[in-house]
């Protein structure tokens, strides 16, 4: 048996009263009341108002998580007919959603399927990162909007290279709102479905790599980086990648040496 919750009831309510007044309009209209065409041009323009004033988004995402929240048996029962969900804010201007997780039981069965809350977001909305409150109270989901554009669009080499300077030298940029520094992220991996834009993106982090002048060795099987060969030491075939990363394992080493003797130079009694 399907148990009607608290959103189901709200949303039953609101179309029984708007049914009532249809019906009602109606009536009056069919016995020439006048006072019925006014009900009935009133009722339309509230309508209008009211879709209008709905947050589209968030009216999604609240509805995608209590679908998530059913199927995982995600709330309370609080009898033979109904049950409770946790209450939920989303804000959608700072992309942020509060799942109240006070009750041990929710918090439990929350925490058991936290890791399947994005694929119970609308399409394209992903979640980048999510924490407990200070008091253990509520659940905070920070996600993003993907269906948004993030590119950044440049008319001249002037200007990427003006963006990508104000960066801080051991730091790259990856779109408008991300950003990585090579001395707190040890690396970066690209993925992505054929076609979908990845080695085009790595030739803008090579670039901005090269506009802080870098020095970059391309390990490329594929040769789809050969535009940058005259700018970056490339090797394409097996034996040219194998030597160059013995090149730079060595390079590795003799900086390691270096910087142990400045170590032991600095703390020198």
């Amino acid at each position: 048996m399907h148990k009607l919750s608290n959103h189901d009831l709200t949303v039953i309510i609101l179309v029984v009263i708007y049914s009532i007044l249809l019906i009602i309009d109606i009536i009056l209209i069919l016995l020439g009341k006048t006072i019925g065409y006014i009900l009935m041009v009133m009722t339309v323009i509230i309508t209008i108002l009211i879709y209008k004033g709905i947050d589209k988004t968030k009216f999604k995402i609240r509805n995608s998580l209590y679908r998530s929240f059913r199927s995982s048996c995600i709330y309370i029962d609080i009898d033979d007919h109904h049950i409770s969900f946790p209450k939920v804010k989303i804000d959608t201007k700072e992309g942020k959603i509060v799942i109240d997780i006070s009750n041990l039981h929710l918090r439990s069965k929350i925490e058991a399927n936290i890791e399947y809350l994005s694929s119970a977001l609308p399409k394209g909305l992903l979640i980048k990162d999510y924490y407990m409150s200070k008091d253990q109270s509520t659940l905070i989901l920070n996600y993003e909007d993907t269906n948004v554009d993030n590119r950044l669009i440049f008319d001249t080499f002037d200007e990427y290279r003006d963006y990508t300077l104000r960066y801080r030298p051991t730091e790259l940029f990856l779109d408008k709102d991300y950003s990585f520094d090579l001395t707190k992220d040890n690396g970066i991996l690209v993925t992505g479905s054929s076609g979908s834009g990845k080695s085009y993106w790595v030739q803008s982090l090579i670039l901005q790599a090269l506009i802080k002048n870098y020095d970059i060795s391309i390990l490329d099987i594929k040769r789809s980086y050969q535009a940058f060969e005259d700018a970056c030491k490339c090797a394409y075939t097996v034996d040219d990648i194998v030597s160059s990363l013995d090149d730079i394992i060595k390079e590795l080493e003799d900086r390691q040496v270096k910087m142990d003797e400045v170590l032991r130079l600095t703390h020198k009694p």
